[in-house]
């Protein structure tokens, strides 16, 4: 099932232009085919932290340079707004939060007029859009939607007690709430009696290309020797720990990380089989995961926000047929049957060992039927068939 002549107006958790797409992004693809997309991009939700964080300035200057772009349509039926938002304060928090609820809502209704965007399905992700979402949804919205893909209150930087707030009172009000974390599901549906889990999906047809390593290998790669164990995806809140112990324990092993790096890493930089290659472009990354021997997610664990992640990655990496080894976080124990998990620095490394030197065929199989039936598409048409299924009912009440 698919919606059809519906205006959506999507809160993004995410950047449109600077993050290689994340989920609302595939989402909004998908619908856009019959549908019409403001895709606001997240306002930011903390203040950047200049002297803790170096890696500060990258942030802020891309979100400069989404805001010079205001709005623009990236393509057919999909316009994307960078709106204009003071970062939280903890002092000054609530008169931070009236200010941008009402510049929110102010260049919201503006492109609304601008574009024809009538009784729009209001699709929420970023917390921090709520006010504006739940008068939207009082005043001219059809539908609101809760999509959670994070634990955000627990997220480093933010005010827990303020995020919990703003995440209980949406997801009270919301016509329905989407997790993408079960465990996260199972907490919180109380909240809301039409709370639903969906999963991931995955660009499976462009991850794919990754199988037949036919694609042109790129320079950057081709000079590292193999095995290798690769991660893909920004470079923050690893198990620096972790990497060393692999690092030092598979000397015969090349650690290569593709993704832009918000983390010091200085301790495993200079290790001589760790290779950090930066940011690619979406459409280059299959030729890089194509030399990957296995695909690894080296999460911290021991953290609350880690710990409830669903990487989007894990489908990504199942795509390209290869074997995938990951720290024991909630979700991705749901994929024990197609992952390799482990509760250890040891396990860790064994496991390692084993998907480098005795990958089953029948392993591989698995993981790519398991993946073809996961797509964007899929996803997409089964939580169309939910927001229908309410709609009916609140246009006739």
């Amino acid at each position: 099932m698919t919606l059809v002549d519906q205006n959506i107006i999507c809160f993004a958790g995410e950047d449109w232009w600077f993050h290689n797409p994340h989920s609302n992004l595939h989402l909004m693809k998908a619908w856009s085919a019959t549908n019409r997309i403001l895709f606001v991009n997240s306002p930011g939700i903390r203040m950047p932290d200049f002297k803790g964080d170096k890696f500060a300035y990258k942030r802020v200057f891309a979100k400069l340079g989404s805001l010079m772009r205001f709005v623009k349509q990236a393509q057919p039926n999909i316009w994307v707004f960078t709106p204009f938002a003071i970062p939280m304060m903890p002092r000054f928090q609530r008169g931070i939060a009236r200010f941008n609820k009402l510049v929110l809502q102010l260049q919201i209704r503006f492109l609304m007029r601008r574009l024809g965007f009538d009784r729009p399905i209001l699709w929420v992700t970023v917390l921090v859009a709520k006010d504006v979402a739940l008068e939207l949804r009082r005043t001219s919205g059809k539908c609101l939607i809760y999509y959670c893909v994070d634990n955000t209150p627990h997220y480093p930087g933010v005010d827990r007690a303020y995020m919990t707030a703003l995440e209980d009172d949406l997801n009270r009000h919301a016509d329905l709430a989407f997790f993408t974390n079960q465990t996260l599901l199972e907490e919180r549906a109380s909240f809301n009696p039409n709370s639903f889990y969906t999963g991931h999906g995955v660009d499976y047809d462009h991850f794919a290309q990754a199988q037949s390593r036919s694609l042109p290998v790129p320079a950057d790669i081709a000079a590292i020797k193999g095995p290798i164990a690769g991660y893909m995806g920004e470079i923050n809140s690893l198990d620096i720990g972790l990497l060393k112990f692999l690092a030092v324990n598979n000397p015969d092993v090349s650690f290569v990380f593709v993704g832009d790096i918000y983390a010091e890493m200085d301790e495993v930089s200079q290790m001589g089989n760790v290779h950090f290659l930066g940011k690619k472009r979406y459409e280059q990354l299959p030729a890089y995961l194509q030399c990957f021997d296995v695909c690894c997610l080296y999460y911290k664990t021991e953290t609350s926000f880690n710990n409830y992640r669903n990487p989007k990655k894990l489908l990504e990496y199942l795509a390209t047929g290869k074997p995938v080894v990951s720290v024991s976080i909630l979700e991705v124990r749901r994929f024990a049957q197609y992952v390799q998990v482990a509760n250890s620095y040891r396990e860790y490394s064994a496991l390692l060992r084993q998907a480098i030197e005795h990958d089953a065929p029948d392993a591989r199989r698995d993981r790519l039927q398991f993946a073809a039936r996961q797509t964007w598409d899929d996803v997409a048409a089964g939580i169309a068939g939910r927001i229908e299924s309410v709609m009916g009912p609140l246009a006739a009440a």
